[in-house]
């Protein structure tokens, strides 16, 4: 009953039992972690390191209990324990190899802040070198970059988009460059909006179209980005 245990801990923790009784989340937690709850060990480590729910912070405590947790599999903790490879905290000694190690296996899992971060390592590398250990790998870092993108991040939808539009790690091919510039546009981004204008008014990937281009430079400038507010006054 783990679990019961964990979900009276979160709970708790929201505030649903009252603001006064918030710190009890600590000890329901603790008693799922003792008994093998993943995600009470994932929970509890966020608040210690960010020292939370009366506890005092250790980056230590924190990387304990991450690390209970991502020995079971749990793909949140494995990304948590990674950064503390790529960042040496916790008392953990800097080691990229084991780092993107556990990144790929949280990504492989569908983490999404571990696809993104993994996109980041392959585009600079590990940036320890000469000689690197981790080497700039453009093709893993389209990859990554596009397994992060197909789950909404916007940042990726973008680097997918400038990827396509370069043969940056992938074919260049502009109908796809003009897609994941579009679908980036449609989350509201307003360089994205200016990039599908520019498509648009210049026939890149898809069929020259002045109505479509001036509709998406003037959402970008209502958010007050300078070239589509340049590209709105030339248009109209």
């Amino acid at each position: 009953y783990h679990y019961v245990d964990y979900y009276i801990g979160e709970f708790y923790e929201r505030g649903f039992g009252g603001e006064d009784k918030k710190y009890q989340a600590v000890a329901w937690l603790e008693k799922a972690v003792h008994n093998g709850n993943t995600r009470a060990m994932c929970a509890l480590g966020v608040f210690y390191n960010n020292g939370d729910l009366g506890l005092t912070q250790s980056d230590t405590k924190a990387i304990e209990l991450f690390a209970l947790a991502a020995d079971k599999g749990h793909a949140k903790a494995r990304f948590y324990v990674g950064n503390s490879y790529r960042e040496g905290n916790g008392g953990v000694e800097i080691d990229f190899n084991r780092c993107v190690e556990l990144w790929k296996q949280s990504a492989t899992q569908g983490n999404v802040n571990a696809q993104i971060h993994l996109g980041d390592m392959y585009e600079l590398g590990s940036e320890d070198g000469p000689p690197m250990t981790i080497p700039v790998d453009r093709q893993l870092c389209f990859r990554w970059n596009l397994a992060a993108a197909k789950q909404g991040d916007v940042i990726s939808m973008k680097n997918i988009g400038m990827a396509y539009a370069e043969g940056d790690g992938v074919e260049q091919n502009n109908e796809s460059a003009f897609e994941w510039s579009l679908k980036a546009a449609k989350t509201g981004d307003e360089g994205a909006q200016w990039v599908a204008g520019f498509y648009y008014e210049y026939g890149v990937g898809v069929d020259v179209d002045l109505v479509q281009a001036l509709h998406w430079y003037q959402k970008s400038a209502a958010q007050g980005f300078q070239a589509a507010i340049d590209a709105v006054e030339r248009l109209s």
